[in-house]
């Protein structure tokens, strides 16, 4: 696996997510729970036509190449349309900044990232 994808293989320990160690005590439990599931899902969602796929005995579903760039302005279009068209809100900044922060790390280096 490493010559097929080297970035997976990591010269040092993955670190558990900051909100996660930030929780009260009695809460990282509950909240190591939500890491596993989420994990659990993006692997599960990610391998679901290759899998359903391969339960039906068909060939594996891929789908048509796309322009990406017109999709993206399509999405910041409608985006900023729905935002215009609701109530503020007193976490709207905080959203704004993750959004903010997704983007600049999908348009960095191609890699695999933590969540």
């Amino acid at each position: 696996m490493k010559g097929i994808v080297p970035e997976i293989h990591r010269s040092s320990r993955i670190a558990l997510p900051g909100w996660l160690l930030d929780l009260p005590r009695p809460e990282q439990g509950l909240g190591l729970d939500l890491l596993v599931r989420m994990l659990f899902s993006c692997v599960v969602d990610a391998d679901y036509l290759d899998t359903s796929a391969h339960f039906e005995g068909a060939a594996v579903r891929v789908g048509e190449p796309v322009d990406m760039a017109a999709l993206v302005q399509h999405y910041e279009v409608r985006r900023k349309r729905y935002l215009a068209g609701r109530e503020s809100s007193p976490v709207d900044a905080l959203r704004q900044s993750v959004y903010e922060r997704a983007c600049a790390v999908a348009a960095g280096e191609p890699g695999v990232y933590v969540l």
